[in-house]
């Protein structure tokens, strides 16, 4: 009958018969069955030597100080699971693993208590396994692994809200590693080897690099940039800037478009961000300041924006001026103004670049603006229609 034979004559035997005469009505085959699947549940040669009453003890003895027996179920030892593990699937494997373990103590409290006899008890445990050793191994090497798994699941936590929380960004690497991560999540029962929980945090740590090296550059890029100089002068046009401000001093100047390219700035200035937000990521995705890459295009095309206020005003101002161009350089002459500054309100009423503007011109102008000024406000009236964008 082989092993399921051993299992069918040691469980059917009568409750009422003490342990010798369980002994005594043992096979030579029952007696070995029940030494393999001993020594398969203990890890180590359980002999008969000095009878099977001492098998019995030698399982009792292994049992006693092993910390599988001595552990809480998983239920216990983590009654909350994490959201990300509250599947099916998990709960099935768990709670088979805590079946198991509570079937076994079972078992031993019965041999302990001379309920069972050694070869009754260790049918028992072939029958918990279904008479396969391989199902016995793999439970204890979860079992083995389960308190690594009760105190990995608070990091995985961490990681997992991480991972929720963080941003998408167009880096294609990152995103696949992102992929793999919400997929492996998806099945948390796999958490039980400790290859997968190697797997996952050996992912995450590439992900956590590679996404924040993304999201250093757009905060770098974004809102870190009034405070930076370089990167200032670099895209604003400080010269036209300066032009637009002298303009904007003339008499009776419209000062919607200095205010509007202040009014950006201003904007700008609110949103900088000084953090240290590499340091910041290794606890978060995201900067204390809650920038956010998905919507800063408008931040990144602030300084854009500035530049086209100041083109707009430059070019309003230049327009009325040309329509009273005679009448400028005829009061030039009559003032006998030097070269240098007649070559710089000349380069202003003209239609090519611009030059940068000394005050001492603007103060010209100012002067002939200010006793022509009937004229002055009938030009700038014709094009009020024009509007700041």
């Amino acid at each position: 009958m082989g092993s399921l034979g051993f299992v069918v004559r040691a469980v059917t035997m009568s409750a009422g018969q003490n342990q010798e005469e369980v002994l005594t009505n043992a096979s030579p085959r029952d007696e070995r069955e029940a030494l393999r699947w001993a020594s398969l549940l203990c890890g180590m040669e359980i002999g008969a030597g000095s009878g099977l009453y001492s098998a019995g003890r030698q399982v009792l003895a292994w049992a006693a100080l092993h910390p599988i027996f001595a552990s809480e179920t998983f239920s216990e030892a983590l009654p909350d699971l994490p959201e990300a593990c509250s599947t099916l699937r998990f709960r099935e494997e768990t709670e088979g693993l805590d079946c198991t373990l509570e079937a076994l103590r079972r078992i031993c409290n019965d041999l302990r208590a001379d309920r069972a006899g050694f070869i009754q008890a260790m049918a028992q445990v072939s029958q918990e396994f279904l008479q396969d050793p391989s199902r016995l191994a793999q439970w204890k090497d979860r079992m083995a692994g389960r308190a690594q798994l009760v105190g990995w699941l608070p990091a995985f936590e961490r990681s997992f809200a991480y991972l929720r929380r963080s941003f998408v960004t167009p880096v294609a690497a990152v995103e696949e590693i992102r992929d793999d991560l919400f997929a492996a999540a998806s099945e948390p029962h796999r958490f039980l080897d400790s290859v997968a929980r190697q797997d996952f945090d050996d992912a995450f740590l590439a992900f956590k690099q590679g996404y924040a090296a993304y999201y250093c550059s757009a905060h770098e890029d974004a809102v870190h940039i009034i405070g930076n100089q370089g990167k200032m002068e670099s895209r604003l046009d400080f010269v036209a800037l300066r032009n637009l401000e002298m303009l904007s001093g003339l008499e009776f100047a419209d000062g919607r478009f200095l205010n509007r390219v202040r009014e950006i700035g201003k904007w700008m200035q609110s949103r900088q961000c000084d953090l240290p937000v590499l340091e910041i990521l290794e606890r978060q995705p995201r900067c204390y300041c809650n920038f956010n890459p998905e919507v800063s295009g408008r931040l990144a095309g602030s300084v854009e924006q500035m530049n086209e206020a100041i083109r707009q005003g430059i070019d309003h101002f230049r327009s009325i001026l040309r329509r009273c161009k005679m009448l400028i350089i005829q009061e030039l002459k009559n003032l006998g103004t030097d070269d240098q500054h007649s070559r710089q309100i000349a380069a202003l009423l003209a239609h090519g670049q611009m030059v940068p503007l000394k005050q001492q011109s603007v103060d010209i102008l100012n002067a002939i603006l200010q006793k022509h000024a009937g004229a002055f406000r009938a030009q700038a009236s014709g094009l009020k229609q024009k509007q700041p964008q």
